[in-house]
Protein backbone atom coordinates (compact mmCIF):
# COMPACT_ATOMS: atom_id res chain seq x y z
CA UNK A 1 0.00 0.00 0.00
CA UNK A 2 0.80 3.67 -1.05
CA UNK A 3 0.65 6.66 1.53
CA UNK A 4 1.72 9.86 0.64
CA UNK A 5 1.62 12.97 2.28
CA UNK A 6 3.00 15.92 0.22
CA UNK A 7 2.36 16.61 -3.47
CA UNK A 8 6.00 15.41 -4.25
CA UNK A 9 5.75 12.47 -2.85
CA UNK A 10 2.74 11.30 -4.46
CA UNK A 11 2.04 8.47 -6.66
CA UNK A 12 1.88 9.28 -10.59
CA UNK A 13 -0.70 8.34 -12.55
CA UNK A 14 -1.19 8.70 -16.08
CA UNK A 15 -4.07 9.05 -17.59
CA UNK A 16 -5.27 8.74 -21.04
CA UNK A 17 -8.30 10.21 -22.18
CA UNK A 18 -9.86 11.76 -25.50
CA UNK A 19 -12.29 13.36 -23.61
CA UNK A 20 -10.75 16.48 -21.74
CA UNK A 21 -11.82 20.50 -21.11
CA UNK A 22 -12.79 22.15 -22.97
CA UNK A 23 -14.34 19.48 -24.35
CA UNK A 24 -17.73 18.72 -23.03
CA UNK A 25 -20.57 16.47 -23.08
CA UNK A 26 -20.95 13.12 -21.45
CA UNK A 27 -17.65 11.63 -21.93
CA UNK A 28 -15.70 13.88 -20.16
CA UNK A 29 -17.41 14.21 -16.77
CA UNK A 30 -15.91 10.44 -15.04
CA UNK A 31 -12.61 11.47 -14.87
CA UNK A 32 -12.24 15.10 -15.06
CA UNK A 33 -14.14 14.31 -11.46
CA UNK A 34 -11.77 11.38 -10.17
CA UNK A 35 -9.00 13.42 -11.54
CA UNK A 36 -10.11 16.98 -9.38
CA UNK A 37 -10.11 14.59 -6.16
CA UNK A 38 -7.32 11.95 -6.79
CA UNK A 39 -5.02 14.17 -5.13
CA UNK A 40 -6.58 14.12 -1.68
CA UNK A 41 -5.96 10.02 -1.86
CA UNK A 42 -2.28 9.71 -2.82
CA UNK A 43 -2.37 10.21 -6.38
CA UNK A 44 -1.20 12.70 -8.77
CA UNK A 45 -2.70 12.25 -12.40
CA UNK A 46 -1.11 12.87 -15.36
CA UNK A 47 -3.67 13.73 -18.07
CA UNK A 48 -2.69 12.54 -22.16
CA UNK A 49 -5.39 13.91 -24.54
CA UNK A 50 -5.38 15.15 -27.90
CA UNK A 51 -4.34 18.61 -28.83
CA UNK A 52 -6.68 19.47 -31.93
CA UNK A 53 -9.85 18.00 -30.78
CA UNK A 54 -12.52 18.97 -33.03
CA UNK A 55 -14.79 20.52 -29.95
CA UNK A 56 -18.80 19.87 -31.44
CA UNK A 57 -19.64 20.29 -27.72
CA UNK A 58 -17.17 23.13 -25.61
CA UNK A 59 -17.36 24.59 -22.29
CA UNK A 60 -14.20 25.84 -20.66
CA UNK A 61 -15.91 26.37 -16.95
CA UNK A 62 -14.92 22.11 -16.61
CA UNK A 63 -11.58 22.93 -16.88
CA UNK A 64 -9.69 21.89 -13.73
CA UNK A 65 -6.21 24.56 -12.53
CA UNK A 66 -2.94 22.68 -11.05
CA UNK A 67 -3.41 19.21 -13.27
CA UNK A 68 -0.80 18.37 -15.56
CA UNK A 69 -2.36 18.18 -19.33
CA UNK A 70 -0.30 16.73 -21.97
CA UNK A 71 -1.86 17.47 -25.46
CA UNK A 72 -0.44 16.11 -28.34
CA UNK A 73 -1.38 16.11 -31.92
CA UNK A 74 -4.22 13.39 -33.32
CA UNK A 75 -5.03 12.59 -36.98
CA UNK A 76 -8.69 11.19 -37.33
CA UNK A 77 -9.99 10.34 -40.46
CA UNK A 78 -13.47 10.28 -39.18
CA UNK A 79 -13.70 14.10 -38.91
CA UNK A 80 -12.72 14.50 -42.21
CA UNK A 81 -15.94 12.27 -43.28
CA UNK A 82 -17.99 14.23 -40.99
CA UNK A 83 -17.39 17.76 -41.94
CA UNK A 84 -17.37 16.68 -45.62
CA UNK A 85 -20.42 15.45 -45.11
CA UNK A 86 -22.01 17.54 -42.55
CA UNK A 87 -22.33 14.48 -40.58
CA UNK A 88 -23.21 14.55 -36.84
CA UNK A 89 -21.88 11.06 -35.32
CA UNK A 90 -19.30 12.40 -32.76
CA UNK A 91 -22.12 13.32 -30.71
CA UNK A 92 -23.72 10.00 -30.78
CA UNK A 93 -26.55 11.06 -32.92
CA UNK A 94 -27.91 8.06 -35.03
CA UNK A 95 -30.34 8.25 -37.25
CA UNK A 96 -33.17 5.57 -38.55
CA UNK A 97 -32.97 7.11 -41.37
CA UNK A 98 -30.06 7.49 -43.18
CA UNK A 99 -28.97 9.53 -46.23
CA UNK A 100 -26.29 8.13 -48.70
CA UNK A 101 -23.87 9.68 -47.28
CA UNK A 102 -24.14 8.11 -43.57
CA UNK A 103 -24.69 5.30 -45.05
CA UNK A 104 -21.59 5.10 -46.27
CA UNK A 105 -19.97 7.02 -43.49
CA UNK A 106 -21.13 4.71 -40.50
CA UNK A 107 -20.14 1.53 -42.78
CA UNK A 108 -16.32 2.52 -43.11
CA UNK A 109 -16.42 3.57 -39.35
CA UNK A 110 -17.81 -0.25 -38.76
CA UNK A 111 -15.77 -2.04 -40.90
CA UNK A 112 -12.58 -0.03 -41.56
CA UNK A 113 -11.36 1.63 -38.28
CA UNK A 114 -11.21 -0.90 -35.80
CA UNK A 115 -12.34 -0.28 -33.02
CA UNK A 116 -12.94 3.22 -34.22
CA UNK A 117 -11.43 6.25 -36.22
CA UNK A 118 -8.84 7.32 -33.83
CA UNK A 119 -6.87 4.00 -33.77
CA UNK A 120 -4.25 6.53 -35.87
CA UNK A 121 -3.04 7.97 -32.54
CA UNK A 122 -2.49 5.03 -30.92
CA UNK A 123 0.87 4.41 -32.44
CA UNK A 124 2.27 8.18 -31.96
CA UNK A 125 1.02 7.96 -28.29
CA UNK A 126 2.64 4.79 -27.86
CA UNK A 127 6.31 5.97 -29.31
CA UNK A 128 6.21 9.38 -27.14
CA UNK A 129 5.12 7.98 -24.22
CA UNK A 130 7.31 4.79 -24.01
CA UNK A 131 9.67 8.00 -23.24
CA UNK A 132 7.61 9.85 -20.92
CA UNK A 133 7.01 7.18 -18.44
CA UNK A 134 9.95 5.50 -18.59
CA UNK A 135 11.74 9.43 -18.14
CA UNK A 136 9.38 10.53 -15.22
CA UNK A 137 9.09 7.10 -13.26
CA UNK A 138 5.38 6.44 -13.87
CA UNK A 139 4.42 3.02 -13.25
CA UNK A 140 0.63 3.27 -13.29
CA UNK A 141 -1.16 4.11 -16.61
CA UNK A 142 -5.49 4.62 -16.86
CA UNK A 143 -7.20 4.33 -20.18
CA UNK A 144 -10.89 5.08 -20.49
CA UNK A 145 -13.20 4.31 -23.37
CA UNK A 146 -15.17 5.10 -25.75
CA UNK A 147 -13.32 5.59 -27.72
CA UNK A 148 -11.74 2.22 -27.34
CA UNK A 149 -8.48 3.05 -28.94
CA UNK A 150 -7.42 4.33 -25.98
CA UNK A 151 -7.27 1.00 -24.16
CA UNK A 152 -4.92 0.13 -27.42
CA UNK A 153 -2.29 2.13 -26.33
CA UNK A 154 -2.35 1.14 -22.89
CA UNK A 155 -2.17 -2.20 -24.35
CA UNK A 156 0.83 -1.56 -26.45
CA UNK A 157 2.37 0.15 -23.68
CA UNK A 158 1.71 -2.81 -20.94
CA UNK A 159 3.20 -5.27 -23.57
CA UNK A 160 6.77 -3.15 -23.97
CA UNK A 161 6.96 -1.51 -20.04
CA UNK A 162 6.82 -2.52 -16.47
CA UNK A 163 4.03 -0.62 -15.62
CA UNK A 164 0.18 -1.40 -14.21
CA UNK A 165 -2.56 -1.18 -16.32
CA UNK A 166 -6.16 -0.18 -15.53
CA UNK A 167 -8.70 -0.31 -18.47
CA UNK A 168 -12.00 1.82 -17.79
CA UNK A 169 -14.94 1.01 -19.67
CA UNK A 170 -17.48 3.43 -19.62
CA UNK A 171 -19.48 1.39 -22.34
CA UNK A 172 -19.69 -1.64 -23.62
CA UNK A 173 -16.85 -2.52 -26.62
CA UNK A 174 -18.03 -5.52 -28.56
CA UNK A 175 -21.62 -5.98 -27.42
CA UNK A 176 -21.86 -1.85 -27.46
CA UNK A 177 -25.58 -1.52 -29.10
CA UNK A 178 -23.70 1.26 -31.09
CA UNK A 179 -21.66 -0.76 -33.19
CA UNK A 180 -24.90 -2.89 -34.87
CA UNK A 181 -25.70 0.52 -36.51
CA UNK A 182 -22.66 0.60 -38.31
CA UNK A 183 -23.41 -3.00 -40.05
CA UNK A 184 -20.32 -4.51 -39.12
CA UNK A 185 -18.81 -7.89 -41.54
CA UNK A 186 -18.24 -10.89 -39.51
CA UNK A 187 -14.62 -10.73 -40.14
CA UNK A 188 -15.12 -6.47 -38.29
CA UNK A 189 -16.82 -8.50 -35.04
CA UNK A 190 -14.71 -11.03 -35.08
CA UNK A 191 -11.81 -8.45 -35.14
CA UNK A 192 -13.28 -6.00 -32.46
CA UNK A 193 -13.98 -9.03 -30.12
CA UNK A 194 -10.54 -10.15 -30.62
CA UNK A 195 -9.14 -6.54 -29.78
CA UNK A 196 -11.37 -6.56 -26.48
CA UNK A 197 -9.94 -10.12 -25.26
CA UNK A 198 -6.55 -9.02 -25.66
CA UNK A 199 -7.54 -5.88 -23.93
CA UNK A 200 -9.22 -7.65 -20.67
CA UNK A 201 -6.38 -10.20 -20.81
CA UNK A 202 -3.40 -8.37 -20.79
CA UNK A 203 -4.61 -5.24 -18.38
CA UNK A 204 -3.99 -5.71 -14.76
CA UNK A 205 -7.64 -3.98 -13.41
CA UNK A 206 -11.09 -3.46 -15.20
CA UNK A 207 -12.92 -0.91 -14.49
CA UNK A 208 -16.73 -1.15 -15.64
CA UNK A 209 -19.70 1.61 -14.22
CA UNK A 210 -22.16 -1.61 -13.73
CA UNK A 211 -22.50 -5.54 -12.41
CA UNK A 212 -24.34 -6.42 -16.06
CA UNK A 213 -20.74 -5.44 -18.04
CA UNK A 214 -18.67 -6.98 -14.87
CA UNK A 215 -20.52 -10.10 -15.70
CA UNK A 216 -20.04 -10.15 -19.22
CA UNK A 217 -16.48 -9.72 -18.96
CA UNK A 218 -16.23 -11.88 -16.41
CA UNK A 219 -17.09 -14.84 -19.09
CA UNK A 220 -13.41 -13.89 -20.17
CA UNK A 221 -11.48 -12.86 -17.60
CA UNK A 222 -11.20 -14.20 -13.56
CA UNK A 223 -13.98 -11.57 -11.85
CA UNK A 224 -11.30 -10.81 -9.06
CA UNK A 225 -9.49 -8.42 -11.55
CA UNK A 226 -13.11 -6.52 -12.30
CA UNK A 227 -14.03 -3.60 -10.53
CA UNK A 228 -17.38 -1.58 -10.85
CA UNK A 229 -16.91 2.00 -10.23
CA UNK A 230 -19.88 4.17 -10.57
CA UNK A 231 -19.90 7.57 -12.52
CA UNK A 232 -21.33 9.46 -9.62
CA UNK A 233 -22.73 12.62 -8.76
CA UNK A 234 -21.11 16.07 -7.37
CA UNK A 235 -23.27 17.52 -4.49
CA UNK A 236 -21.46 20.62 -4.86
CA UNK A 237 -23.40 21.68 -7.48
CA UNK A 238 -26.39 21.33 -6.41
CA UNK A 239 -28.33 23.78 -4.25
CA UNK A 240 -31.88 24.12 -2.26
CA UNK A 241 -33.38 25.72 -5.66
CA UNK A 242 -37.23 26.06 -6.12
CA UNK A 243 -39.43 24.98 -8.54
CA UNK A 244 -40.00 27.12 -11.36
CA UNK A 245 -42.77 29.23 -12.06
CA UNK A 246 -44.47 26.46 -15.32
CA UNK A 247 -44.51 22.83 -14.48
CA UNK A 248 -41.58 22.34 -15.98
CA UNK A 249 -40.62 19.08 -17.34
CA UNK A 250 -37.36 18.46 -18.59
CA UNK A 251 -34.69 15.85 -20.53
CA UNK A 252 -31.16 17.04 -20.64
CA UNK A 253 -29.39 14.63 -22.98
CA UNK A 254 -29.29 13.17 -26.22
CA UNK A 255 -31.86 12.05 -28.68
CA UNK A 256 -31.15 9.11 -31.14
CA UNK A 257 -32.69 6.34 -32.51
CA UNK A 258 -31.92 4.12 -29.35
CA UNK A 259 -33.68 7.32 -27.21
CA UNK A 260 -36.70 8.32 -28.83
CA UNK A 261 -39.93 8.10 -26.09
CA UNK A 262 -42.21 8.46 -28.72
CA UNK A 263 -45.07 7.38 -26.54
CA UNK A 264 -44.06 9.68 -23.66
CA UNK A 265 -44.66 12.93 -26.33
CA UNK A 266 -47.86 11.34 -27.50
CA UNK A 267 -48.92 11.09 -23.67
CA UNK A 268 -48.09 15.01 -22.71
CA UNK A 269 -50.13 15.86 -26.44
CA UNK A 270 -53.29 14.30 -24.91
CA UNK A 271 -52.59 15.65 -21.19
CA UNK A 272 -52.50 19.27 -22.96
CA UNK A 273 -55.79 18.49 -24.34
CA UNK A 274 -57.39 16.69 -21.32
CA UNK A 275 -56.01 18.47 -18.05
CA UNK A 276 -56.58 22.08 -17.99
CA UNK A 277 -53.90 22.64 -15.17
CA UNK A 278 -51.12 21.07 -18.10
CA UNK A 279 -52.07 22.50 -20.66
CA UNK A 280 -51.72 26.16 -18.84
CA UNK A 281 -48.61 25.80 -16.40
CA UNK A 282 -46.60 23.12 -19.07
CA UNK A 283 -43.06 24.07 -20.16
CA UNK A 284 -40.99 21.19 -22.05
CA UNK A 285 -37.16 21.79 -21.84
CA UNK A 286 -34.90 19.98 -23.48
CA UNK A 287 -31.40 20.44 -23.99
CA UNK A 288 -28.42 17.55 -25.83
CA UNK A 289 -27.85 16.59 -29.33
CA UNK A 290 -30.85 15.50 -31.17
CA UNK A 291 -31.51 14.08 -34.44
CA UNK A 292 -32.75 16.01 -37.31
CA UNK A 293 -35.50 13.45 -37.90
CA UNK A 294 -36.93 13.93 -34.17
CA UNK A 295 -36.11 17.69 -33.66
CA UNK A 296 -38.20 18.31 -36.60
CA UNK A 297 -40.70 15.77 -35.39
CA UNK A 298 -40.82 17.69 -31.82
CA UNK A 299 -40.67 21.61 -33.48
CA UNK A 300 -43.16 20.69 -36.56
CA UNK A 301 -45.70 19.59 -33.89
CA UNK A 302 -48.65 22.29 -33.56
CA UNK A 303 -49.20 21.52 -29.57
CA UNK A 304 -45.89 20.40 -28.30
CA UNK A 305 -43.82 23.13 -30.55
CA UNK A 306 -45.86 25.67 -28.13
CA UNK A 307 -44.69 24.37 -25.18
CA UNK A 308 -41.06 23.39 -26.19
CA UNK A 309 -37.89 25.37 -25.21
CA UNK A 310 -34.39 23.48 -27.21
CA UNK A 311 -30.95 24.06 -26.62
CA UNK A 312 -28.25 22.17 -28.23
CA UNK A 313 -25.82 22.34 -25.58
CA UNK A 314 -25.67 24.17 -21.79
CA UNK A 315 -23.13 24.65 -19.36
CA UNK A 316 -22.24 22.16 -16.83
CA UNK A 317 -23.63 24.79 -13.92
CA UNK A 318 -26.83 25.58 -16.28
CA UNK A 319 -27.61 22.19 -16.22
CA UNK A 320 -27.96 21.43 -12.38
CA UNK A 321 -30.25 25.02 -12.46
CA UNK A 322 -32.68 23.03 -14.63
CA UNK A 323 -32.41 19.86 -12.70
CA UNK A 324 -33.77 21.69 -9.69
CA UNK A 325 -36.33 24.08 -11.40
CA UNK A 326 -37.70 21.05 -12.91
CA UNK A 327 -41.08 19.14 -11.67
CA UNK A 328 -40.15 16.28 -13.68
CA UNK A 329 -36.45 14.84 -14.90
CA UNK A 330 -36.69 12.38 -17.63
CA UNK A 331 -33.92 9.47 -17.80
CA UNK A 332 -33.59 7.66 -20.87
CA UNK A 333 -31.92 4.34 -20.90
CA UNK A 334 -30.44 3.01 -24.60
CA UNK A 335 -33.98 1.17 -25.68
CA UNK A 336 -31.85 -2.40 -26.52
CA UNK A 337 -28.78 -2.09 -23.91
CA UNK A 338 -28.88 -3.94 -20.54
CA UNK A 339 -25.06 -2.86 -20.13
CA UNK A 340 -25.20 0.70 -20.09
CA UNK A 341 -26.61 2.86 -17.06
CA UNK A 342 -27.85 6.62 -17.94
CA UNK A 343 -24.71 8.35 -16.32
CA UNK A 344 -27.84 11.29 -15.38
CA UNK A 345 -29.13 9.15 -13.26
CA UNK A 346 -26.86 10.21 -9.85
CA UNK A 347 -27.18 13.88 -10.79
CA UNK A 348 -31.30 13.43 -11.52
CA UNK A 349 -31.01 11.83 -7.67
CA UNK A 350 -29.18 14.37 -5.90
CA UNK A 351 -31.64 17.07 -7.48
CA UNK A 352 -34.11 15.88 -5.20
CA UNK A 353 -37.15 16.29 -7.99
CA UNK A 354 -39.15 13.38 -9.33
CA UNK A 355 -37.45 11.05 -11.83
CA UNK A 356 -39.60 9.18 -14.77
CA UNK A 357 -36.94 6.32 -16.43
CA UNK A 358 -37.75 4.94 -19.50
CA UNK A 359 -36.11 1.86 -20.55
CA UNK A 360 -36.28 -1.76 -21.08
CA UNK A 361 -35.32 -4.42 -17.90
CA UNK A 362 -31.85 -3.68 -16.58
CA UNK A 363 -30.68 -5.31 -13.34
CA UNK A 364 -28.07 -2.33 -12.52
CA UNK A 365 -30.46 0.22 -13.60
CA UNK A 366 -32.97 -1.28 -11.82
CA UNK A 367 -30.63 -1.50 -8.27
CA UNK A 368 -30.01 1.91 -8.64
CA UNK A 369 -33.19 3.69 -9.19
CA UNK A 370 -34.63 1.57 -5.87
CA UNK A 371 -31.52 2.68 -3.87
CA UNK A 372 -31.68 6.09 -4.21
CA UNK A 373 -35.43 5.94 -4.03
CA UNK A 374 -36.40 6.87 -7.20
CA UNK A 375 -39.63 5.81 -9.20
CA UNK A 376 -39.62 2.40 -11.05
CA UNK A 377 -38.44 2.10 -14.53
CA UNK A 378 -40.86 1.73 -17.10
CA UNK A 379 -41.21 0.45 -20.41
CA UNK A 380 -40.78 3.05 -23.11
CA UNK A 381 -44.72 1.90 -24.40
CA UNK A 382 -46.37 1.45 -20.76
CA UNK A 383 -49.09 4.48 -21.58
CA UNK A 384 -50.42 4.18 -18.16
CA UNK A 385 -47.11 4.29 -15.68
CA UNK A 386 -46.13 6.95 -17.88
CA UNK A 387 -49.26 8.84 -17.49
CA UNK A 388 -49.23 8.46 -13.83
CA UNK A 389 -45.65 9.91 -12.99
CA UNK A 390 -46.78 13.02 -14.94
CA UNK A 391 -49.82 13.42 -13.23
CA UNK A 392 -48.06 12.78 -9.84
CA UNK A 393 -45.32 15.11 -10.83
CA UNK A 394 -48.09 17.69 -11.47
CA UNK A 395 -49.27 17.30 -8.27
CA UNK A 396 -45.93 18.19 -6.77
CA UNK A 397 -46.04 20.79 -8.05
CA UNK A 398 -49.33 22.37 -7.21
CA UNK A 399 -48.18 21.51 -3.89
CA UNK A 400 -44.98 22.96 -4.01
CA UNK A 401 -43.47 19.17 -2.67
CA UNK A 402 -40.33 19.66 -0.63
CA UNK A 403 -36.98 17.85 -2.61
CA UNK A 404 -37.07 14.63 -1.92
CA UNK A 405 -34.12 13.57 0.16
CA UNK A 406 -32.14 10.63 -0.80
CA UNK A 407 -30.51 8.41 1.86
CA UNK A 408 -28.20 6.64 0.19
CA UNK A 409 -26.40 9.44 -2.23
CA UNK A 410 -23.81 9.72 -0.35
CA UNK A 411 -21.88 6.26 -1.90
CA UNK A 412 -22.39 8.21 -5.38
CA UNK A 413 -20.72 11.30 -4.40
CA UNK A 414 -17.62 11.63 -6.78
CA UNK A 415 -15.22 12.18 -4.06
CA UNK A 416 -16.21 9.12 -2.13
CA UNK A 417 -16.23 7.10 -5.28
CA UNK A 418 -12.51 8.41 -6.00
CA UNK A 419 -11.78 7.14 -2.42
CA UNK A 420 -13.01 3.83 -3.72
CA UNK A 421 -10.77 4.12 -6.97
CA UNK A 422 -7.48 4.81 -4.63
CA UNK A 423 -7.84 1.65 -2.64
CA UNK A 424 -7.84 -0.27 -6.37
CA UNK A 425 -5.01 2.17 -7.16
CA UNK A 426 -3.21 0.63 -3.83
CA UNK A 427 -3.75 -2.32 -4.32
CA UNK A 428 -2.37 -3.23 -7.71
Amino acid sequence: MYIYNTKNNMEKVLIITYYWPPSAGAGVHRWLKFSKYLSEYGYRPIIYTPNNFDYSLKDKTLELPNIEVIRKPIFDPGHYFQNFFNLKLSQGLLEDNKGFFEKVSTWIRGNVFIPDSKIFWVNPSFKYLKKFLDKNKVRLVITTGPPHSMHLIGLKLKKKLNIKWIADFRDPMSNWDVINDFKPLKYSIKKITSIEKSILKNSDIILVTNDNLAKEFSEEVNEDKIKVVDNGTDFSFMSNGKYDKSFKISYLGSLHKFRDPKIFFEILKELINSNDGIRKNLKLYIAGPITKSILNRLSGDDILSRYLTYKSYISNEETFKHYVESSLLLLLSNKDSITQTPSKIYDYASSGRRVLTLGKKNKPLDFLLKDLSLDKRIDYDDKDSIKKIILKSYDDFKKNKKPIKRKNLFKYERKFLTKNLSEILNQI
